[in-house]
């Protein structure tokens, strides 16, 4: 009985987290973005793109996230809100867009 519980454990755990993913594009053009950074700011995790856009987290934890994608100094970061459900993947895509570059001559 130990053992069936010992070993059933780390399953029943495994089922509390979802993962979440998604693709970070330009606005403009819709082109996938390489290398831009997608963070969850709660847990302080953050990955890249690759060479399509895309990214993915594992083991998150279910509840609702505060997520933003970021490149460069010249898009603009998008915020989200997502929620994370048990056991479930969630996907949230990004959009960037080129900024206004501002700068002060002194």
């Amino acid at each position: 009985m130990f053992a069936l519980l010992v070993l059933t454990l780390p399953a029943l755990a495994q089922t509390r987290l979802g993962t979440l993913s998604g693709t970070v594009t330009l606005r403009d053009t819709g082109d996938p973005l390489h290398n831009a950074t997608v963070l969850l700011v709660a847990l302080g995790r953050s990955v890249h793109t690759g060479e399509d856009g895309k990214y993915e987290f594992r083991q998150v934890p279910a509840g609702t996230y505060k997520v933003v994608a970021h490149l460069d100094n010249t898009l603009t970061d998008e915020v989200q809100a997502v929620e994370i459900r048990e056991g479930a993947a969630t996907q949230a895509d990004f959009r960037l867009r080129i900024g206004v570059l501002r700068q002060e001559i002194v």
